[in-house]
Parts: C-alpha cells; structure tokens; sequence
C-alpha cells in the first residue's frame, strides 16, 4: 500500500522528469500517466534506439531512480490500450487473469464475474 499522497508525488516527480526529458527529445514524443511512461521515436535504427535507453537509464539514475525499457516494439500494451504503431490502430487491452468488477449503484456489496 502506498502513502497517502503517493500519487501526488508521483505526478510531481514524473512532470519534474518529463521536463528534463524535453530538453533533449522532442516533448510530442514522450508520455507520462503516474508510473507508466511511453516514448515513440520514428526512424531510428537500433543503434540510435540504444543511445536513447541509455540516455533515459542515465538522467534516472542520476535521480536515484531505475526505470525497465523495451525498444523497436511495433505493437505496445500501455495501460488499458493496445497500440499498433505499423496500421496505426487502437483496441481495447486487458491483463490476463484480469476480473472485471461491477459496483451496482443500488448495493453497497461488489460482484465478480
């Protein structure tokens, strides 16, 4: 369980984050929503790819920070999306083992399905 501002403080230190990532990378490139972050650079080769993890790797740590990157995927799951960058397409994603969860508005009991 996190703090009770946790949040809040996530949102801070992402902005903080995402502002010195814009210095470098064009900020349209580079999302951010709590702790899921997602940047889409066109027209790199792997080489170039692996410059900018270690790039990234590099302004967290100096933050005391860690982050896990994939790069050259053509499809990605963030969040609750699927995107395929190749058709340029969304649908819907959910993890595997995920519940659905209903609240009925009337109860104050939850049902699973």
């Amino acid at each position: 369980m996190g703090a009770y501002d946790g949040v809040e403080v996530c949102e801070l230190v992402g902005l903080f984050l995402l502002s010195l990532l814009s210095e470098k990378f064009i900020k349209e490139n580079i999302g951010l929503y709590r702790d899921d972050g997602l940047g889409i650079f066109r027209n790199i080769n792997g080489h170039q790819a692996d410059k900018i993890r270690k790039e990234f790797h590099k302004l967290f740590k100096q933050h005391g920070l860690s982050l896990e990157i994939e790069c050259n995927l053509k499809t990605v799951n963030y969040l609750d999306i699927t995107l395929d960058l190749n058709k340029g397409t969304y649908k819907p994603y959910r993890k595997p083992n995920d519940e659905t969860l209903y609240i009925d508005a009337k109860s104050t009991t939850l049902q699973i399905f």
